[in-house]
């Protein structure tokens, strides 16, 4: 199996802001890097909060963010995670039925997502990892374009209390497994939707001649599991194709 090789700068998935802005009026663009990635993914680069809802009034209870609990579930080990490829077909509203292929770890159960036939996921054991796939996306949208759509949806679904925090974002491309360059704009970011912080890398992938986004990806699990999640994001995105 080729080794995934990622070249510039970006790495999952994909929210940004319209209008030019990125969160926390960053944007990071890389240089040649290791194999396996797009460009780096710090944990520790410097952004701004994102600024919270300005209330028209002074609310009688102030808005708090959470604080996280410990997630007690051992990280994920990657020398214990086996890739396999997985076949599945997605419907769009534009497209029709799309058959794809992608390698994710095995054991990871397929979940068709409820209400969203263009997406699935496959989700670890645990119900705590996942990897959503999705296609049949606009057939004229840029990977770029497309990570700064999904960033302004972020930005307004996400309560103040949740904690979003950018941590990553940048387009590039990365190497398939047959070695062809694929435009790349990845966003990464920890929130806590319930008691315990989510680290999400998500990526939106060109597979075709172009840089138009023919695929939505994301890998969510643990902050502690920073490396392996890049590494579950490379196999799926060197991997991921429209069969014919």
């Amino acid at each position: 199996m080729k080794a995934p090789v990622l070249v510039s700068g970006i790495v999952l998935l994909a929210l940004i802001g319209a209008g030019g802005g990125y969160l926390g009026g960053q944007r990071l663009d890389g240089q040649v890097t290791a194999p396996g990635y797009a460009g780096p993914l710090p944990a520790d680069v410097a952004t701004s909060p994102t600024p919270g809802p300005t209330p028209s009034s002074t609310p009688s209870v102030p808005l708090i963010r959470k604080t996280p609990q410990p997630n007690p579930l051992e990280a994920l080990n990657l020398d214990d995670l086996e890739f396999k490829t997985r076949n599945f077909t997605v419907t769009g509203d534009v497209a029709g039925q799309v058959r794809l292929s992608i390698r994710v770890p095995a054991g990871w159960v397929l979940n068709p997502t409820k209400d969203k036939p263009s997406e699935v996921r496959f989700v670890d054991p645990s119900g705590e990892r996942a990897v959503r796939v999705q296609s049949a996306l606009s057939p004229e949208q840029s990977v770029k374009d497309s990570l700064e759509v999904l960033m302004t949806q972020l930005q307004s679904s996400q309560p103040y209390q949740n904690d979003l925090q950018p941590l990553y974002q940048g387009v590039g491309q990365v190497k398939d497994d047959d070695g062809k360059l694929r435009p790349v704009a990845t966003l990464v970011y920890t929130y806590i939707p319930g008691a315990t912080t989510r680290y999400v890398i998500v990526r939106f992938v060109a597979t075709g001649d172009g840089d138009v986004a023919t695929i939505s990806m994301s890998v969510t699990g643990l902050p502690k599991e920073q490396k392996v999640l890049e590494k579950i994001l490379a196999e799926a995105t060197a991997s991921v194709r429209v069969r014919d």
